[in-house]
């Protein structure tokens, strides 16, 4: 399955819900909820959005940070991995999705607070 295949699969899965749309981004694909950044979709891999409120659920269910390396560095940001089970299971999907939904719009509300 290419990302292009594994982006359609992420929008059947999300059916239920509204508000997605999707954008290319670095060989992969940036998932939107209402024009929030929620997820990053690379290999056929999807990683949602974190925040200092719901990092620990994702980290206590085993979820791995998305990194990558540059000059010889292991840089982090602040999406992790949504596991197998995870995906496979709609329900928990879908809590998933609105945790970094969630996570979205704080983060979005931050930077409008120091914008003013």
């Amino acid at each position: 399955m290419n990302n292009q295949e594994f982006l359609e699969y992420i929008f059947e899965k999300l059916e239920n819900l509204d508000g997605f749309s999707s954008g290319k981004m670095f060989g992969g694909y940036v998932l939107r909820r209402y024009s929030l950044p929620i997820a990053l979709i690379f290999q056929n891999e999807i990683f949602l959005k974190a925040d200092a409120e719901n990092k620990s659920f994702y980290q206590d269910a085993g979820a791995e940070v998305f990194y990558y390396h540059k000059g010889g560095k292991r840089i982090e940001i602040s999406n992790y991995k949504v596991p197998a089970e995870i995906l496979e299971d709609d329900t928990l999907f879908e809590k998933w999705i609105m945790t970094a939904y969630e996570a979205a719009k704080r983060i979005e509300m931050k930077k409008f607070k120091y914008q003013l």
